[in-house]
């Protein structure tokens, strides 16, 4: 079934990248001079789902996780994107990270772009790094 995740042979809860993330993405492709960034802020819960929302103009990302050892993980979401005229179409993340340490986190990401009609534009890859979200009293 599309969208479904088997809990049974990923297990999420008690995965240290449960939590949230702020992240800086760098476009590695296409190049850029200087490199295109954006920040994002991540969250990936312990039932695995994860939401993202970033610096640029775009939905909140919904999507899934699963843990593929102690520090690595795999993750696909979707983002609609928009413009100055409206909806400028979507794009389908898939990433993976690597736990650094408990409190940093790096990954790649192949961003695949797609027109308001759904039809496929280019792919886009993304380095990313960042810290895990702390409580600021």
């Amino acid at each position: 079934m599309a969208g479904h995740r088997d809990d049974d042979n990923h297990e999420h809860r008690g995965h240290d990248a449960v939590g949230g993330w702020q992240l800086t993405v760098t476009v590695t492709d296409p190049p850029s001079d200087p490199p295109f960034t954006f920040k994002t802020n991540t969250l990936f819960t312990s039932d695995g789902l994860v939401q993202q929302a970033t610096s640029v103009i775009a939905s909140t990302a919904l999507g899934i996780w699963i843990a593929t050892g102690q520090d690595r993980l795999q993750a696909t979401f979707y983002i609609f994107r928009f413009d100055s005229e409206g909806p400028a179409g979507s794009s389908r993340v898939r990433a993976t990270y690597e736990l650094v340490s408990k409190d940093r986190i790096r990954g790649k990401a192949s961003v695949d772009q797609f027109d308001p009609d759904g039809r496929f534009i280019q792919t886009l890859l993304n380095t990313m790094e960042g810290t895990r979200m702390e409580i600021v009293p």
